[in-house]
């Protein structure tokens, strides 16, 4: 059935998102509206929580007023979010991220609140882990979370520093966590970070790796990598410009360039060519006329005396 964009605030859709019995999208406004089942809090408002089978179905905006900046009553748009079984995740503009309703097996990445207990209102995920004696987390001061996904009862969370965070329930391995730990298995509140050499058995070749996407089912999670080697304009690792999960691309430096994707070296500019400093350069400019450029690796050129 088409739906009014009024009922939205009027904002236009930019994502959507389907649970178990509840439905959410996410507008251009940075606003998420929810509808449908709110059992356990998954809609961020209070209207049929907890009622088993209980239905809303006019669209409830999930409260910005929970989502607050430094200074109290900044409004902080989502930018992007993801719908679990159960739960929805938020990725907010001031880099935080958040979550709505069930948290039954850590998928909330909460550790006080735990087994059966819901969230009705938006919770910043991992604020009660240092308390804990948990740091090393996707929500610790100076990381940048960069992508979200959710599953039926667990989330994941990739950082800048190429590391995917899984937690929630690991019923069936969907945390790549071992099933034979039995208590690893049901509530996992503490984010887990892997790497693609947890993933690969060959040592060798995983560190040429990076995780480029990713994707949670409803017990089961797809992780994709790839080997992407540095655009042209830079370089990279040698032997092949490629990162890696702990390298970086590098601009070149002016007075060089790289012609092609995957280059570890940048080559100086010939003598009468340079190539000025700013965003890495792919080639060399020939000076223009009445100007010279001696010798190689050349930032700029010398205009001739009159």
């Amino acid at each position: 059935l088409p739906v009014d964009p009024e009922a939205f605030g009027g904002g236009e859709v930019v994502a959507i998102g389907a649970g178990h019995s509840f439905s959410a999208v996410l507008t251009d406004e940075g606003e998420v509206w929810a509808f449908g089942s709110n059992h356990k809090g998954q809609l961020g408002v209070p209207t049929q929580f907890g009622v088993w089978g209980g239905a809303v179905w006019q669209p409830q905006h999930v409260p910005d007023v929970w989502m607050l900046g430094q200074q109290q009553g900044a409004r902080v748009q989502v930018e992007s979010m993801a719908v679990g079984g159960k739960h929805i995740i938020m990725k907010s503009s001031d880099g935080k991220v958040w979550g709505v309703g069930s948290n039954q097996y850590g998928q909330l990445a909460s550790v006080s609140f735990v087994g059966d207990a819901t969230r009705s209102g938006p919770y910043r995920l991992g604020a009660d882990l240092a308390a804990h004696g948990v740091d090393d987390t996707p929500f610790r001061d100076g990381v940048a979370v960069i992508a979200i996904a959710a599953g039926g009862e667990h989330t994941l969370v990739q950082t800048g520093d190429r590391r995917l965070w899984l937690f929630g329930s690991n019923s069936h391995g969907q945390l790549l966590r071992d099933l034979s730990e039995a208590e690893e298995v049901e509530f996992n509140a503490e984010p887990r970070g892997v790497v693609p050499c947890d993933l690969f058995d060959d040592a060798s070749v995983c560190r040429n790796y990076t995780i480029t996407d990713f994707a949670a089912g409803n017990d089961f999670t797809i992780i994709i990598s790839g080997s992407s080697a540095c655009p042209e304009g830079s370089r990279g690792p040698p032997p092949f410009g490629r990162p890696g999960q702990d390298g970086d691309c590098e601009l070149c430096p002016a007075g060089t360039f790289a012609a092609e994707p995957g280059k570890s070296e940048c080559i100086a500019c010939a003598a009468g060519s340079f190539a000025g400093p700013g965003d890495g350069a792919s080639a060399c400019v020939l000076c223009p006329l009445h100007s010279y450029a001696e010798g190689e690796g050349n930032a700029a050129c010398t205009a001739c005396d009159a």
